[in-house]
């Protein structure tokens, strides 16, 4: 109606992503709070809503809140796009549980042919927010990938990636001489992942100074 056009156009600000959550969301469209605002903070708030629910809804089905929090820290923390096996092993769930949680999560999440990832920019920063308020899921995400080093050639991967955004400095030069490597990796592959630990080593303890750690990474390297 003339009346929902309105309210829609003043309560979204002409965002086109906060006028599609508001019409997912559905009626009624003409709700007191939030009426005017920045939409992006009009359209933080809609996004907070909904993966609140997708929580509440997970612990409802019966996944602990701390499974819940590492699950969206397992999403904002891994390289896209995630499989959904490996995310589960990440977090100590089942696939039906990540299933469950990525369906009730639709549609800010992306299910593609090779996993999940984020569908915009603003549902990622926003998850990304939130895991950084939760240092106890991050970490458990990074015990679990580090434990899957011998078993996935996608935890190998991720954990060196992981390990730099979270600024892990002596995590990163212990695992550049870890030698658990992925037994179904072939030696390319094995030798790709060891450099990776290796250069992610080198470029953090550059930048923190740490040349005792330098000079052995550098001869590791040769």
């Amino acid at each position: 109606t003339s009346a929902d056009v309105v309210a829609l156009s003043t309560r979204s600000g002409r965002n086109p992503r906060c006028l599609v959550a508001f019409l997912t969301a559905g009626r009624p469209y003409d709700l007191q709070a939030p009426t005017s605002g920045d939409p992006g903070d009009v359209l933080e708030s809609i996004l907070r809503e909904r993966i609140a629910s997708a929580q509440r809804e997970a612990v409802r089905r019966g996944t602990t809140q701390s499974e819940v929090g590492a699950l969206l820290a397992g999403l904002a923390m891994l390289p896209p796009p995630v499989p959904l096996d490996e995310l589960a092993a990440a977090q100590g769930l089942t696939a039906g549980d990540i299933e469950s949680f990525a369906t009730d999560l639709a549609p800010l999440l992306e299910r593609t042919r090779y996993g999940l990832m984020f569908r915009d920019e603003p549902t990622e920063t926003l998850i990304r927010q939130m895991s950084e308020e939760d240092p106890d899921a991050r970490r458990l995400v990074i015990d679990r990938l580090a434990k899957r080093q011998s078993l996935s050639d996608y935890a190998a991967r991720a954990l060196p990636q992981v390990l730099t955004a979270t600024g892990q400095v002596d995590e990163l030069v212990a695992l550049a001489f870890d030698p658990a490597l992925p037994a179904g990796s072939s030696e390319i592959g094995k030798q790709e992942i060891r450099l990776a630990r290796i250069v992610a080593a080198l470029q953090a303890t550059a930048r923190a100074g740490r040349t005792d750690d330098l000079f052995r990474l550098s001869l590791e390297a040769a």
